[in-house]
């Protein structure tokens, strides 16, 4: 049998040992004349309650430094697979070093990142926020139906992107860049801004069937039909 993790076994034996020093403290403490029986429940009662909203919140918090563990899994291996090259059977990753930190916040929707990089050679500002404008692949290509026209937007605002008015930019498929200025460490520094259940997940998915299904990869896969059209029409 396989043992628990030692985070899930510290939390309860840790929860036990704050539970039992706060009861010893209360017994210790002896009652006044003036302090009676059910007063002193009382104050014990609320000192457990508060205990088990401080537990909660340590759980909670363990919860999330797992979730932000794995995203940053997620960012370090899937930026150099996305940005590698398929050979035969498998993908080579792309051949840079790359470093990262996560932090999950109350957003509703859309992740930030702010990116620091070196580039292999020197460009200016223009040359950058250009590259990023008339960025186009095969889905724009192709004229997909979920396929933004512009895929990347470089916003010159000093304040932007922000989750808040920019994250729905393209129906949620445009990627928001911003704040494009020298790093004192790396080249050039910046803020991007991506919508994660659309662009990163549900619109992700469905541009990548669309794109299989006009490259011919999804065999059996019918055409639409046209709304109304009755069951019995259809072959």
């Amino acid at each position: 049998m396989k043992n628990p993790d030692l985070r899930s076994i510290a939390m309860p034996a840790a929860a036990f040992f704050i539970l039992s020093m706060c009861c010893l403290a209360q017994e210790s403490t002896p009652a006044t004349a003036s302090q009676s029986g059910d007063a002193v429940l009382h104050d014990l009662v609320s000192q457990v309650r508060e205990l088990h909203a401080a537990i909660e919140q340590m759980r909670a918090e363990n919860v999330q430094s797992r979730a932000e563990m794995h995203e940053l899994r997620q960012e370090l291996e899937e930026t150099r697979k996305l940005l590698g090259r398929v050979d035969s059977d498998h993908i080579e990753m792309a051949d840079f070093t790359m470093a990262a930190h996560c932090n999950r916040v109350a957003v509703e929707d859309g992740h930030t990142e702010s990116v620091s990089l070196k580039l292999k050679r020197k460009a200016s500002a223009e040359e950058i926020i250009a590259a990023l404008n008339q960025f186009r692949s095969t889905p724009q290509e192709l004229k997909l139906p979920l396929a933004p026209e512009q895929p990347i937007v470089y916003d010159p605002a000093p304040d932007r992107p922000q989750p808040r008015f920019d994250v729905d930019r393209g129906n949620g498929m445009t990627v928001s860049v911003g704040r494009l200025r020298p790093c004192g460490v790396l080249d050039w520094k910046f803020t991007v801004l991506s919508h994660n259940t659309i662009r990163g997940a549900a619109g992700a998915a469905l541009l990548n069937a669309e794109l299989l299904k006009v490259q011919g990869l999804l065999p059996g896969v019918l055409e639409p039909h046209p709304v109304g059209a009755h069951r019995s029409d259809r072959p």
